[in-house]
């Protein structure tokens, strides 16, 4: 009898809509989505990356705790604090992050949905310079499936800094309202020189107040890092 009831309530689940205002199905690519106004939610970020298989001592975790609010229905702001863990240095504080987004329009107008994303990065150490990140955001979706674009553009505020130029792309498709699957690919647009290209498997699924999408990528070259994973657990409060 026990056993009936936890899958009915695990059936009816999977097959409501879930109504998080701000559920993330990709974990590295941003869709068309803003808080709507006067929303609140905690989002936490648990990355680990290990540039190289054979040496242990490059991997990184990475620890992060974002607050979001929504101003408006098109725009809301974030705020990150950062924490990282290597085997040299230990857990330590290493920044702090500002961003905001907004989108123009209400989806599906035109081919197209876009959606404009502002980030400034303050390290702990003030040795290290600021960084101002931007992104173009695209995203569409056609009945079950959605592909999304970030364009990323990442500058130093220092005399002389270059601007970096990195992608995030994504596809997936919702086989329930709760439950989503799909691939990312990360990239970079370094003119001259080899790209980092890291391809790979993200899933996705939200109950009515929360939801937790995790993904995991390997690099398809020898620039590339050998592999990244990152999981989001979103709290709507």
């Amino acid at each position: 009898m026990k056993s009936k009831f936890l899958m009915a309530m695990l059936v009816l689940l999977f097959l409501t809509g879930p109504t998080m205002a701000d559920r993330r199905a990709y974990v590295w690519t941003y869709e068309y989505l803003t808080m709507p106004r006067g929303g609140l939610e905690l989002e936490n970020y648990l990355d680990f990356k290990a540039p190289d298989w054979g040496d242990k001592s490059t991997s990184e975790w990475l620890h992060q705790i974002e607050l979001e609010h929504g101003i408006t229905d098109y725009w809301d702001v974030a705020l990150y604090q950062v924490f990282t863990q290597n085997n040299t240095d230990g857990y330590k504080y290493d920044q702090m992050k500002i961003r905001t987004r907004y989108r123009f329009f209400e989806a599906g107008l035109f081919i197209v949905d876009p959606l404009l994303y502002l980030e400034y990065k303050r390290p702990a150490n003030a040795s290290d310079p600021n960084v101002l990140e931007g992104k173009v955001i695209l995203a569409r979706d056609i009945e079950q499936f959605n592909f999304a674009g970030n364009f990323i553009l990442e500058r130093e505020l220092v005399s002389g800094a270059e601007w970096e130029t990195e992608y995030a792309l994504g596809g997936n498709y919702q086989f329930v309202p709760a439950f989503k699957a799909g691939v990312e690919a990360l990239g970079n647009f370094e003119s001259g020189k080899e790209h980092k290209i890291l391809l790979g498997p993200t899933v996705s699924f939200a109950a009515e107040k929360f939801f937790i999408s995790a993904g995991a990528v390997w690099g398809l070259n020898q620039k590339s890092d050998d592999f990244r994973f990152r999981y989001i657990l979103g709290i709507e409060l």
